[in-house]
């Protein structure tokens, strides 16, 4: 591999890790609203998305977090 390719890789797996960090704390921040009481109506829009692709995507994290919780899919 050539110098400016293995720091373009570098700097790709730099970006990985950093978005793993961020999807982290994303999830982190997901939960905290549900623990605050935002629905899911509120969330998915504040991520640029749907409310079902909040929920599909971070929905089952949080149940098992909120374990013997109702689930509330507003």
């Amino acid at each position: 591999m050539t110098a400016p390719a293995a720091t373009a890789v570098t700097r790709l797996q730099g970006l990985v890790e950093a978005r793993r960090a961020l999807d982290a704390r994303i999830a982190e921040e997901v939960q905290a609203a549900r623990d605050e009481g935002a629905s899911w109506t509120a969330i998915g829009p504040a991520m640029g998305v749907t409310r079902q692709a909040a929920l599909s995507k971070y929905g089952k994290l949080v149940g098992a977090q909120q374990a013997g919780a109702s689930w509330d899919v507003r």
